[in-house]
C-alpha cells in the first residue's frame, strides 16, 4: 500500500527517534563481549560481538510505527484541523476503547477510528491510513 509506505516514511522523517539509528552499548560486566542494541532509543535486545553486524542488518527496519508515534507526529505537525479522542466502541456486543481522529477540514467533520486492540499503524483500517496520509499533502 503506497499510502502506508509514504505515511510511515513521513513519520520516521519527522520523529528523529524513529530514524534508523542503531546504537550498541557494551555491557560492563560481561565476560562474553555482549552488547545491548538500541534502535531509535528503543532497547531491541542483546547480542554477542560476532553477531552484532548481522543483527544490525537484519533488524534495521523491524520497529513498527505504533499509536504513540502517530499521536506524537500528529500533535507536532498536523493537529490544526483535526484531533484525537478516545471513546468506548461496541463491536459484536463487546465494549472496548478506540481512538478516533476527527477531521475538521470539511463542514461535516469526518471520524476515523483507530482500533486500540491493535497498536501498529500497519494493522489499522485503509480509511484511517488514507486520512492520515492526506494530512501530509495538506499545508498546516
Amino acid at each position: 500500500m503506497k499510502e502506508l509506505e509514504e505515511l510511515t516514511a513521513d513519520i520516521r522523517e519527522k520523529l528523529p527517534r524513529l530514524k534508523n539509528s542503531i546504537k550498541a552499548e557494551r555491557l560492563q560486566d560481561s565476560k562474553n563481549n555482549c552488547w545491548r542494541i538500541f534502535m531509535g532509543g528503543i532497547f531491541m535486545g542483546t547480542t554477542s560481538n560476532n553477531e552484532l553486524s548481522k543483527y544490525v542488518v537484519n533488524h534495521i527496519n523491524d520497529y513498527e510505527i505504533k499509536i504513540n508515534d502517530v499521536l506524537e507526529w500528529h500533535s507536532k505537525y498536523y493537529s490544526k484541523n483535526s484531533h484525537f479522542e478516545v471513546f468506548n466502541i461496541v463491536d459484536n456486543g463487546e465494549i472496548y476503547p478506540a481512538g478516533v481522529f476527527i477531521d475538521y477540514r470539511e463542514e461535516d467533520p469526518a471520524r476515523y477510528v483507530w482500533s486500540l486492540k491493535k497498536t501498529d499503524l500497519k494493522d489499522q483500517s485503509p480509511e484511517l491510513i488514507k486520512f492520515l496520509h492526506s494530512l501530509i499533502k495538506t499545508k498546516q
